[in-house]
């Protein structure tokens, strides 16, 4: 139930281990945050096999058991913001709304393709990455394989800087400039 506790970390128990900490960030804010308005199930182990498996609803754990779990960590939300109806009035539409998640979602998982994303929503797969480190492989799964196949590797450096990555060809092309 940490990781739901304001402002709590479990990676940090002395000041040298500020220096050690190799992970996306404090889960303690967010997760908090999002949990006090939604229906949140988190499923987690550090190793394959027994983990942790917690249900939070409007910031109260209903519940807190073992699960069988693949090593990483799992985050369920549902029923976002069911319990302030004011806030509901000023979100965008459900579709708007989504397509926000899928982009933040998208942008993390291109700068961080060691680790595995998924988005669905309503049964739907949205975005689904890997996790295994190819740039590519995490490109086919947010654009599709036939985009990730397209796209044409590049590499500079000089004696400071080295860049490389992946680029679309001209013809590659998507409706809003936020993409390819």
């Amino acid at each position: 139930a940490t990781a739901f506790l304001r402002h709590a970390t479990s990676k940090i128990l002395t000041t040298r281990d500020l220096f050690n900490v190799h992970s996306l960030g404090f889960r303690g804010e967010a997760l908090a945050s999002i949990a006090a308005v939604a229906d949140v199930t988190l499923t987690t182990a550090t190793d394959a096999g027994i983990g942790a498996k917690i249900h939070v609803k409007g910031g109260q754990v209903e519940s807190q058991t073992t699960a069988a779990h693949r090593r990483g960590t799992d985050v369920e939300v549902s029923d976002l913001f069911f319990n302030t109806p004011a806030r509901l009035k000023y979100m965008k539409s459900q579709q708007t709304e989504l397509g926000k998640i899928v982009d933040i979602v998208s942008r993390l998982a291109l700068a961080n393709p060691k680790i595995a994303f998924t988005v669905s929503h309503d049964g739907n797969m949205m975005v689904r990455t890997a996790g295994q480190g190819d740039l590519r492989q995490t490109l086919a799964g947010i654009y599709g394989l036939p985009v990730a196949r397209s796209m044409v590797d590049f590499q500079a450096e000089d004696l400071d800087f080295k860049v490389s990555g992946l680029t679309s060809l001209p013809e590659t092309t998507r409706a809003s400039r936020n993409y390819l």
